[in-house]
């Protein structure tokens, strides 16, 4: 199981709202990557859901109310960038660019995961 690196409570100061948005995006990020997961048969599903929930979880200790829907604006936008980079680098006639989309949703799930601590 993972546990969150920062927990930042919400007083309504900025610096920890900033958190929220961060959060927003992995979460879709991850939710592209466990759909994918789902489509290749990939058997990290599991482990990838785990990672979303985290930083769903996240989401609810760090986000104003107010701002939940904003940062479900967020969520969707990163899913949806993240699905096509999977997308090209799965599918991709291209070996530039599909190793290119590779590389780069490798690299937005690592500065994801490590905000996630393993325990």
């Amino acid at each position: 199981m993972l546990a969150a690196l920062l927990i930042a409570p919400v007083t309504g100061n900025a610096t920890e709202q900033a958190w929220a948005p961060v959060f927003a995006s992995c979460a879709g990020r991850y939710s592209a990557e466990l759909e994918h997961a789902w489509l290749m048969q990939d058997d990290r599903a599991t482990q990838i859901a785990d990672h979303r929930r985290h930083f769903i979880d996240l989401i609810d200790a760090t986000a104003p109310r107010a701002q939940l829907r904003d940062l479900l604006n967020v969520r969707i936008d990163a899913k949806l960038a993240h699905a096509t980079l999977l997308s090209l680098a799965t599918f991709s006639k291209d070996e530039d660019r599909a190793l290119w989309a590779l590389r780069r949703a490798r690299s937005e799930l690592a500065h994801c995961s490590g905000m996630l601590l393993k325990s």
